[in-house]
């Protein structure tokens, strides 16, 4: 396999390395030519201008490795042998530990108290949901989730959490010092922005369209952060190393 890999972000750079250090044959995209002579591409989607110029002299059929934030257009999906790490449980469980704990680092430097015995908010429960509740809990705070599905509330509560339903918001956010958001539907607009604590921190784990409506939030005056793509800022090391594994369990081969 000769693979080239686009250094996207700081993840990249870390991947690249665990590859090169199995014997992979590997090459850094600097520029689309990279491209030609591999059979493999290894990409953030949507792609950068020269992942963009780089996949036109990929020959049709390649496999292609992408990590996608949006869906990958179907044109790609005929021409190449896509592979989405999305698309594999144990990434997505993996990504989502990491971004659970990235949160809980960032509400950490920017509260001015512990989390320990503090009302806590978690609104949605997927799977950053669930990592940052188990997590939340384990650090003794008092933890609500809000969840639409009565199964996602009693799951929370088996955790150790406080289970609610997302229709007892209005009534309930003003009770909370931090409030993570981790759904892209809109839990957060002007009607429920306008009963949360003036001393509250808002950060918004989800991706678009967006669990909070961030302009409104900032002016009135909240503090709230829409924290995206956590595993590559907070701990890309480990990101990669997740990403690493994901690509060698498609292959075939040993995680690391």
């Amino acid at each position: 396999m000769r693979a080239v890999i686009s250094f996207a972000d700081e993840r990249f750079s870390y991947l690249y390395k665990m590859l090169s250090e199995t014997g992979m044959d590997v090459t850094e995209a600097k520029t689309g030519a990279e491209f030609s002579n591999a059979d493999t591409a290894i990409l953030k989607y949507p792609f950068d201008s020269v992942s963009e110029t780089g996949i036109s002299n990929l020959h049709p059929g390649s496999r292609l490795f992408v990590l996608a934030t949006k869906p990958v257009p179907e044109e790609i999906l005929k021409k190449f042998n896509v592979v989405s790490l999305m698309d594999d449980p144990d990434f997505v469980d993996q990504n989502a530990l990491i971004t659970a704990e990235g949160a809980v680092f960032c509400a950490m430097k920017r509260a001015p108290f512990v989390l320990s015995g503090e009302n806590i908010a978690v609104i949605g429960f997927g799977r950053i949901g669930r990592a940052l509740t188990e997590i939340l809990v384990g650090l003794h705070a008092i933890v609500t989730v809000f969840s639409r599905r009565e199964s996602g509330r009693l799951c929370a509560m088996a955790r150790g959490a406080v289970g609610a339903s997302v229709h007892c918001l209005p009534s309930l956010i003003g009770d909370f010092r931090l409030i993570f958001v981790t759904s892209p539907d809109r839990m957060l607009s002007q009607n429920e922005l306008a009963r949360v604590s003036k001393s509250a921190h808002i950060f918004d784990l989800s991706g678009a369209p967006y669990g909070v409506d961030l302009d409104a939030a900032l002016k009135m005056g909240l503090s709230a952060k829409r924290e995206s793509a956590l595993p590559g800022r907070y701990a890309p090391e480990s990101a990669a190393k997740a990403m690493y594994n994901s690509i060698m369990r498609s292959l075939g081969g040993e995680n690391l």
